[in-house]
């Protein structure tokens, strides 16, 4: 078929499974690395690479019989399977890195064969000049591309996983974290002056004047204030609040350094002896929605 010497129908449909494996791992290749249009061509890839190796186990009209690329195909689907099941497990930690260098290893293998199979068809070609020569070449440029480029692009899809929430070493298919409506309710306020300032901490952001995981202000009606703080993820926290008079942003203190404005905490939190511990004002958000009632003073 096409003047192409032991190329029949079966081998065209094998053939057209390694021009696609060509293409779709040139646009892997080229795309940027960890984004859903690169699982997306990924994935098409793995499917040619998988029906390529299956057809070519299939095709005996060069040696007669099982011969040097049929160990060829088994090495692919090998390369193939290491490339694709850390990505499925997660596992190991280095899954990434092995990720990486497998589906490099497995493409630059398709390269090679793709110059070999046509060289071990062309008539008056030897064995030596067309497959092992083409092949030598193709994997010696390919080592060398692995070495230098795997790593950096490694460091970088898993500082992008950081960056976003995901640990490189984690399921980027877990369910997304559940999360709930906070309401505050705030009572305890002798005049309407000023706003009601409240944040919502963890245990590291406790007693902060500047950090917290929500923060708010509300206004002050008829001694009471409400906040609502939305998809919360589920967790432990503390909710601190004061009333801020003056608008300075910030809760006043004596010369001493005890508030001269309401302030309260979560679960009634208050020691005499100086500022509350996190675990007595803290609470554990784990339903879709909770009301909290924290009274100033």
């Amino acid at each position: 078929m096409f003047g192409i010497r032991g190329l029949d129908s079966f081998g065209a449909i094998h053939a057209g499974f390694g021009i696609a494996g060509l293409l779709l791992g040139l646009a892997v290749v080229v795309l940027q690395k960890g984004t859903a249009w690169h699982r997306r061509v990924g994935l098409l890839y793995a499917a040619a690479m998988l029906l390529l190796n299956a057809t070519a186990l299939a095709i005996y009209d060069l040696f007669g019989g099982f011969g040097p690329f049929h160990i060829l195909a088994l090495v692919s689907l090998a390369t193939l399977a290491a490339g694709v099941l850390p990505v499925w497990l997660r596992r190991p930690r280095e899954w990434l890195d092995i990720h990486a260098r497998c589906m490099s290893w497995s493409y630059a293998g398709l390269v090679a064969a793709f110059f070999a199979e046509i060289g071990a068809r062309l008539p008056g070609v030897g064995f030596v000049t067309g497959v092992l020569v083409p092949t030598v070449v193709v994997t010696m440029i390919a080592a060398v591309f692995i070495h230098v480029r795997v790593p950096r692009v490694v460091a970088r899809v898993a500082l992008l996983m950081l960056c976003v929430g995901v640990p490189a070493h984690a399921a980027q298919d877990e369910k997304p974290q559940p999360t709930g409506i906070l309401t505050v309710r705030l009572t305890g306020f002798t005049n309407a002056g000023g706003v009601a300032r409240v944040a919502l901490v963890s245990s590291g952001q406790f007693l902060s004047a500047s950090r917290a995981l929500r923060a708010r202000s509300v206004s002050i009606q008829d001694g009471s204030a409400t906040c609502v703080f939305e998809d919360v993820p589920f967790g432990s926290y503390a909710v601190q609040a004061y009333q801020d008079r003056n608008g300075n942003g910030k809760l006043d203190r004596n010369f001493i350094g005890i508030p001269s404005e309401p302030y309260g905490f979560s679960r009634g939190a208050r020691s005499w002896t100086g500022p509350p511990k996190f675990k007595d004002a803290a609470f554990t958000l784990s339903s879709a929605a909770m009301t909290l009632d924290v009274r100033v003073q």
